[in-house]
């Protein structure tokens, strides 16, 4: 509401003397704000909205920096290869309105639209390829070395709770054991995130000492297999012919581990 209200303001046709010199020194103009704006449809996961917002950005912005740099992935590619073409290039206004798409066919009943929605819901958080789409800024350690320290497990964009529900609806529509090894690969991955926070949360009291480091890590070692079993479980279980399946024992040390290989 603050954002819109904002550009409400600034875009007044008949700017008085004092409002121009306030928007000058601010430094922020309509373009910045309609950015602001689509991230945080994104975050909320309201898509058809976070497209309009974006359409109203001039269309070099998507071309120069940040996004040149750190937009150069395809947002719904997932290793291994998940069937997707990993050199196709979205601008976040093609990347929502993609997204609104996607969501309209899951609710038509496409499983594959379904588990396209978790890829991109994944690539837009802090593990994915394309975080740059719903946040501005990114750091390697951000969620181990936060200050103050906060419990991160309920946030959507470090857990991928969203995510996951999208693999999980995927699963639940689907009847094609690959759609479904992809879908359970992809809800893996949310549970290794979330893990990692737990993990993160759990080893900032953790001393120094060899004996302390080595408990801790044989501990995280038994959470691991615990916290990661249900969708490397299924993987395992259900679909361990699949082709994915096979890609994903190429692929992923962690699910090796788990499988014993």
């Amino acid at each position: 509401a603050i954002v819109q209200e904002t550009l409400k303001y600034i875009q007044q046709p008949t700017l008085g003397d004092f409002d121009k010199r306030l928007v000058k020194l601010s430094g922020i103009n309509a373009n910045y704000l309609h950015i602001v704006l689509g991230r945080k449809y994104l975050n909320e996961h309201q898509y058809a909205e976070a497209a309009e917002a974006f359409a109203k950005v001039a269309p070099q912005t998507w071309k120069e920096e940040p996004f040149a740099t750190y937009l150069d992935s395809n947002p719904f590619y997932i290793k291994p290869d998940n069937g997707q073409n990993s050199e196709e290039i979205f601008t976040p206004a093609t990347f929502a309105g993609q997204m609104a798409e996607l969501e309209k066919k899951m609710k038509a009943g496409d499983a594959q639209a379904a588990y396209l929605l978790g890829c991109g819901a994944y690539n837009m958080g802090y593990w994915g390829n394309s975080w740059i789409l719903s946040q501005r800024q990114w750091s390697s350690a951000e969620y181990q070395y936060m200050y103050s320290p906060r419990d991160l497990s309920g946030e959507d964009y470090y857990a991928a709770t969203q995510a996951k529900t999208y693999f999980e609806k995927a699963l639940q529509l689907t009847k094609n054991s690959e759609i479904a090894a992809k879908a359970a690969f992809g809800a893996s991955m949310c549970e290794r995130n979330a893990f990692a926070l737990f993990q993160a949360a759990e080893g900032r009291e953790v001393g120094y000492s060899e004996n302390e480091q080595a408990a801790f890590t044989a501990r995280m070692n038994t959470e691991a297999r615990k916290r990661l079993s249900t969708y490397f479980g299924l993987l395992k279980n259900n679909y361990p012919t699949t082709q994915y399946t096979r890609e994903v024992i190429e692929e992923c040390s962690t699910y090796r581990d788990f499988i014993g290989q």
